[in-house]
């Protein structure tokens, strides 16, 4: 390379997480030129040998660490494929009196694939998109779930069979009565069970009523007449 003015190069260093080297894929690390939109490795502007690249900035879907990063530049096609997508936001969709009437309701959710903890609701739109890559599939795993609008003990069925393939759900969907509602003049016992009546009268059949004492009368004090007897002189 021809001689190079000082005002048009920088020598810089990187500790890494900036540059690797795109002949052994591996991350740089120590001094390098800065010339233009160009980075050699090395101090010397009279000796460039070794062309170097930036690894690239990740998205906010990614995570970023120098290993991530690097592999995202090695992995072009893979990269470019998801790098773009968005995150899914949450969102608590309410249902409706078509669905009231049906007695059921769709709710959709998705899981982080690196951290089972994190779930969040969605709506359908979002749901949807994340099907369609539109959103990260490849960070997020989509899910959903029947939910009774009449019996709760069915919510809780369903969550259960679903925490095969979604771990921690059941901490997620906690309240198997949300949104549950009885018919007029009617209630759902914690077991699902519909009785007649807006409330139970009296204490539930699993619970054992109070024990209670029979009143103890006061004492009765009874006052005897003593009779003496004098004898005659």
């Amino acid at each position: 390379m021809p001689y190079l003015p000082p005002n048009q190069y920088e020598t810089k260093f990187t500790n890494g997480g900036e540059l690797y080297n795109p002949a052994d894929g591996k991350e740089y690390m120590g001094y390098y030129i800065k010339y233009r939109n160009k980075f050699f490795a090395g101090n010397s502007p009279q000796n460039l040998k070794i062309k170097l690249r930036k690894i690239e900035l990740s998205t906010e879907n990614q995570v970023s660490n120098p290993t991530n990063l690097l592999y995202n530049q090695l992995n072009k096609k893979f990269y470019q494929k998801i790098k773009n997508r968005k995150i899914p936001y949450p969102s608590k969709p309410l249902p409706t009196e078509e669905d009231y009437t049906k007695g059921i309701f769709t709710r959709y959710f998705c899981q982080r694939a690196n951290n089972k903890l994190y779930i969040i609701e969605l709506d359908k739109e979002v749901y949807n998109g994340l099907l369609k890559g539109t959103y990260d599939k490849v960070l997020y795993t989509s899910g959903k779930i029947n939910w009774s609008l009449q019996n709760p003990q069915l919510n809780n069925d369903n969550v259960l069979k679903l925490e095969k393939r979604f771990p921690q759900l059941r901490l997620f969907f906690n309240n198997p009565e949300e949104f549950v509602k009885a018919p007029p003049g009617f209630h759902y016992m914690p077991d699902g069970t519909l009785m007649e009546g807006d409330s139970h009268p009296g204490p539930l059949p699993s619970q054992t009523p109070p024990e209670t004492s029979t009143p103890i009368p006061p004492e009765t004090t009874n006052s005897s007449t003593s009779t003496s007897s004098g004898g005659s002189y």
